[in-house]
């Protein structure tokens, strides 16, 4: 049984390439064709969107370059800039060194009220809400 099914199956697909066998060539050359140019667009997109690709990695470079520049400027105006240890700062440094009485005065009462409220909230009950 399975000869005559074998031997059925090739009848029938000799017979169907003797009638058809022309149109399926011409068929598989179109799709070839067809093929080849597809994979030649496709070709060309890629070889546009890596030129895409290579503009934004430039960009991206010439952006980190003046970056790097304009850090590099603003640390020179900062060395130019008069530091704290500058003789041209001394004076208003010394000044400032001095100590001022009536802040010291206002400063020591502040903490003497801040160490009064701290000793009354430690007296207090601490029951936390629980009732004894």
């Amino acid at each position: 049984m399975s000869g005559n099914y074998a031997e059925a199956k090739s009848q029938t697909k000799n017979r169907l390439n003797a009638r058809y066998g022309i149109k399926i060539e011409a068929i598989e050359k179109r799709r070839l064709v067809e093929l080849a140019g597809l994979r030649k667009l496709h070709r060309e997109a890629e070889m546009e969107a890596d030129k895409l690709r290579q503009q934004r990695e430039r960009d991206r470079e010439l952006g980190r370059e003046l970056t790097e520049q304009r850090i590099r400027e603003w640390k020179k105006t900062r060395r130019k800039e008069p530091r704290i240890g500058d003789k041209r700062l001394r004076p208003d440094f010394e000044k400032a060194a001095q100590p001022d009485p009536s802040k010291e005065e206002r400063l020591g009462s502040a903490i003497a009220r801040l160490r009064q409220r701290s000793r009354r909230q430690r007296s207090r009950d601490r029951d936390r809400g629980h009732e004894r």
